[in-house]
C-alpha cells in the first residue's frame, strides 16, 4: 500500500464516513486528494518545481498546529488535502457535482482543522519521501511562466526583496471561457459567495481583471486563500495580472513580474474582515515598495 493510499484509508475516508458521506462522495474526494498528492511528490526531486508550487501554502501553512511538524510537511498538507475538493463541503454553495447528494453534508471550521492536523501528523511520522510515485507530477514552469517564475523567486528569500529577469507569458486566454457571466460594470464593495474550490470567475472577478490589466494597477487580496484554494484558478489569475505589468498585494506579498516583496514575520492568514482591517493597519516587517503598496490599497478602499 503507497503512504497516499494509507492515509486515505486508514485515516481520511472513516472521517468523512463518520460525516455522513457516502461511498461515491468519499471516492470523489479521494481521487482528487490522490491525484494532487502524487502530482506534487512525484516532482519532489526536482526542487525548483516543488518549491515554486508549495510557495502559496506557507502563509497559511507557517501558522498550522502543531507546531512542531516539518513547514515541508504542512504546505504539502495545505496544497493537496486543505485545498482540494474537501473546499466544496466547507461552502453554502458546493460546485462538484459528484458532491451533491440527497441531504447536504456541511464540514465546518473545526472539521477542516482536525482534518489537517491529523493530516499533519500522519505524514509527519512517515518516510514520505523515499517510496515517490511515479505519475505525472504537477508543473507550470510552460504553462505559467511568470508566476512559476515569481513564486520560485519567493521560495529562495526568507524575507525583504529580490530582483529577477522578468519572464515572457504567452498564457493568456479568454477571461469569457472561465465563467458563467457577463458584466461591465461591478460594485466597488461586491460581494461573492462562491466555493473556494470553484475554478470559474465569479462576475466581480471577471470585470476586475480587465480593469486591473489596463491601468497595470495593484491586484490586492488580503491572502491568497482569499481569491481561491484552486491552484489552478490562482496560477490563471495571477498569469493575466502579472503578464499585463499590474502587480499582486497581499498582506505577506507582493508581486511584479521581475521583482518580488517577501514580508518578515508573516502575518496569519485572516479569517474575517475584522482581521483585514486590523492587518492593514500593521506594516511591521514591509520592505519599502510593499508597505507602499499597502498604503495605497488602504487609501483607496
Amino acid at each position: 500500500m503507497t503512504i497516499t493510499n494509507e492515509y486515505l484509508d486508514q485515516i481520511l475516508a472513516p472521517k468523512l464516513k463518520e460525516k455522513g458521506l457516502n461511498q461515491k462522495q468519499t471516492s470523489f474526494i479521494k481521487l482528487d486528494i490522490s491525484t494532487r498528492l502524487n502530482s506534487i511528490l512525484s516532482v519532489w526531486n526536482n526542487k525548483n518545481e516543488r518549491a515554486s508550487f508549495l510557495e502559496m501554502s506557507r502563509e497559511e501553512a507557517v501558522n498550522y498546529e502543531p507546531k512542531a511538524p516539518s513547514l515541508l510537511v504542512k504546505m504539502l498538507v495545505n496544497s493537496s488535502i486543505r485545498n482540494s475538493v474537501i473546499e466544496d463541503l466547507h461552502a453554502d454553495e458546493c460546485y462538484s457535482q459528484e458532491l451533491i447528494g440527497e441531504e447536504k453534508v456541511f464540514i465546518d471550521d473545526d472539521d477542516i482543522k482536525e482534518i489537517t492536523i491529523e493530516a499533519i501528523n500522519f505524514f509527519n511520522s512517515k518516510d514520505i519521501f523515499t517510496d515517490l510515485p511515479s505519475s505525472e507530477g504537477i508543473s507550470f514552469s510552460k504553462s505559467h511562466p511568470i508566476t512559476y517564475k515569481a513564486f520560485l523567486e519567493l521560495s529562495k528569500i526568507s524575507s525583504g526583496t529580490t530582483t529577477y529577469q522578468p519572464s515572457k507569458s504567452e498564457y493568456i486566454f479568454s477571461i469569457e471561457e472561465k465563467y458563467d457571466f457577463n458584466t461591465n460594470s461591478v460594485g466597488k464593495n461586491k460581494t461573492v459567495v462562491l466555493s473556494g474550490f470553484d475554478p470559474r470567475f465569479d462576475e466581480y472577478l471577471s470585470a476586475v481583471i480587465p480593469r486591473i490589466r489596463k491601468d497595470k494597477a495593484i491586484f490586492f487580496i488580503p491572502c491568497f486563500k482569499f481569491l481561491t484554494r484552486n491552484p489552478l484558478k490562482l496560477y490563471d489569475v495571477f498569469e493575466l495580472i502579472l503578464s499585463s505589468g499590474a502587480s499582486i498585494a497581499t498582506f505577506n506579498y507582493y508581486i511584479e513580474n521581475g521583482f518580488i516583496c517577501k514580508r518578515y514575520d508573516f502575518l496569519p492568514a485572516p479569517h474575517s474582515t475584522d482581521d483585514v482591517e486590523r492587518q492593514m493597519k500593521n506594516k511591521k516587517g514591509l520592505s519599502h515598495k510593499h508597505k507602499q503598496a499597502i498604503k495605497f490599497v488602504q487609501k483607496n478602499t
